[in-house]
């Protein structure tokens, strides 16, 4: 047996991934706008192809207000933007009928009267009916119901003469009447929203001042298919609450608003059973003095979404979008866009997702607007460094089999936008540990928490070669110490190259591991030489050890 010198050169590299980062979950906008006018959107419906009808008002001044309808293709084009009536008047919902063709409901000469439509596919006018009272008399809203006709929901002069009372017109394809029912008190009563649910019963949400806790309160009503009266319900407290929004969920019911504690106004939202005995009731706010949740759409877990806006004065505005869990915890907020910028409503999209619309300001002009959202999915969180708890900045977060990641921001806070599934969620990145959290269920249009804490290891280099003198045929072994002296546990990896002579008589055990901090791991590096005896006895090879650590 011969002695073979082996020289072992060892380099200690990087170990990084490369994968894509995650998309913002908007799909697009699109205005309606003309140097005529300055529209708001205030009601919108889907239309059996997938194109948007869309309702408000072309020009939102005291007496300039005028009717306009406009439709969309469902990527956010304009097909057509028409204006009706005489200002001023307004519309506020739509809705399609079998045939293609739109029914709208608004209101004209000031406020006088309830205006409804009749349109073709293409925007033509067919019809229109009008409904008054001895006083002023609106509708805010209108829904297409089981049976094919019509619901319209609003206010008119009451009985006392003096006040106004919530009014409920039902009404046949063409505009004709059907019945009419009035509900209220000695005060001031409207109807703002109205859904029907599954057994043909209509749920009305509006605001009441005669009866409730203080000033005005939300109204929930909810009605027979004939229009009885079976339940009501207020919600409020000594302060200013009115509803504007309404929503169906699965057996419940959520009614959204604002709320004026103080001088304010703030976010409100109640959430009931489908018989309307409330289950929770809560303000929101974004720290601003100017807030108002305008509408509301269930979600599949039972939470829900609302948008309105969020600012400190009427030219302040912002849009502002806030999703909330089945126990109404804000799950996240979203506040952007241009001051003087409102949204007025959302609906869901049959292919997922929602469109939000109202309102913005860029530069001097006021524009219709309308946001297409993705469904709120996927999990949210933070990230923190596990000893002094520190968020991590620049963290990524992404899960196995998806190839998508988000990036933590200055607070340590992520977001990653992913369909419904059960995933398996991974926090790591540049020169940090892994930590990943175990099935985590994601339910469609849910957002869900998932929390990291990570370290930073620290790779201690011990050797720069290993030199060593061994038998030939004969297998040898060295120690290899691998040393984390960080925080976070280090994964490393240890590639053999056998260079001269090119053989496999280099190896090592094991070459992958995971060293937790503070500890050292010790491999072996594995000589196994074979020589014809042909003079070389100098073995040269080389060891990269490649490591999270930086």
């Amino acid at each position: 047996m011969r002695n073979l010198m082996l020289n072992i050169i060892l380099l200690a590299l990087f170990l990084s991934s490369h994968i894509a980062y995650s998309q913002p979950d908007t799909l697009w906008s699109s205005r309606i706008s003309a140097s005529t006018m300055s529209p708001v959107i205030y009601g919108a419906v889907e239309l059996s192809n997938g194109d948007f009808a869309l309702a408000g008002d072309g020009f939102p001044t005291v007496g300039t207000d005028i009717m306009l309808v406009a439709r969309m293709n469902a990527s956010g084009g304009v097909v057509w933007s028409r204006t009706y009536g005489q200002p001023p008047c307004a519309t506020f919902a739509v809705a399609e009928l079998p045939n293609g063709n739109l029914f709208v409901s608004g209101w004209g000469d000031n406020g006088a009267n309830v205006l409804l439509l009749g349109l073709s596919a293409a925007g033509d006018s067919l019809w229109s009916r009008t409904y008054s009272s001895d006083g002023l008399t609106r509708s805010y809203d209108m829904i297409r119901l089981q049976d094919g006709n019509f619901a319209v929901i609003g206010y008119r002069l009451g009985a006392d003469g003096q006040h106004s009372d919530l009014w409920l017109l039902k009404c046949n394809a063409s505009g004709d009447t059907l019945w009419t029912r009035s509900f209220g008190g000695n005060d001031t009563d409207i109807g703002y929203r109205i859904v029907e649910q599954a057994d043909g019963s209509l749920v009305i949400g509006g605001y009441t001042r005669s009866i409730g806790a203080g000033d005005y309160d939300m109204w929930l009503l909810r009605l027979s298919p004939t229009g009885d009266q079976l339940l009501s319900r207020t919600f409020g407290t000594a302060a200013y609450e009115v509803c504007y929004g309404l929503s169906n969920g699965d057996s419940v019911l959520y009614l959204c608003g604002r709320t004026t504690p103080g001088g304010s106004s703030h976010g409100y939202m109640a959430k009931t059973t489908a018989l309307g005995d409330t289950l929770w009731v809560r303000t929101y706010t974004q720290g601003q003095t100017d807030e108002q949740l305008r509408d509301v759409v269930a979600k599949q877990n039972g939470g829900a979404m609302c948008v309105g806006w969020s600012a400190t004065t009427v030219d302040a505005r912002q849009f502002w979008v806030l999703s909330v869990d089945a126990n109404g915890v804000d799950e996240w907020n979203w506040t952007y866009g241009p001051t003087g910028s409102s949204f007025y409503g959302i609906i869901p999209v049959n292919s997922g997702g929602h469109l939000a619309y109202g309102q913005i300001q860029e530069g001097t002009q006021r524009k219709g607007y309308v946001l297409r959202m993705s469904s709120p999915r996927g999990i949210v969180g933070t990230v923190r460094e596990v000893i002094s708890h520190a968020p991590i900045v620049g963290a990524r977060v992404g899960v196995m089999g998806y190839p998508q990641y988000a990036v933590t921001n200055q607070e340590g806070f992520y977001r990653l936008v992913l369909p419904a599934g059960t995933y398996n969620a991974m926090a790591y990145g540049p020169c940090v540990s892994r930590d990943t959290v175990f099935s985590v269920v994601v339910p469609a249009d849910t957002v869900v928490t998932a929390d990291f804490e990570i370290g930073f290891p620290h790779y201690v280099p011990m050797h720069s070669s290993i030199n060593a003198i061994v038998q030939n045929r004969i297998i040898s072994t060295m120690p290899l110490r691998i040393v984390n002296s960080g925080t976070g546990a280090m994964e490393f990896g240890v590639a053999c190259e056998a260079i001269s002579p090119p053989s496999d008589w280099l190896s090592v055990l094991p070459d992958t591991g995971l060293v937790q901090p503070g500890d050292t791991l010790v491999a072996q590096v594995q000589f196994s030489p074979d020589t014809t005896d042909d003079g070389q006895f100098d073995f040269y090879g080389l060891l990269q050890i490649r490591t999270n650590s930086c």
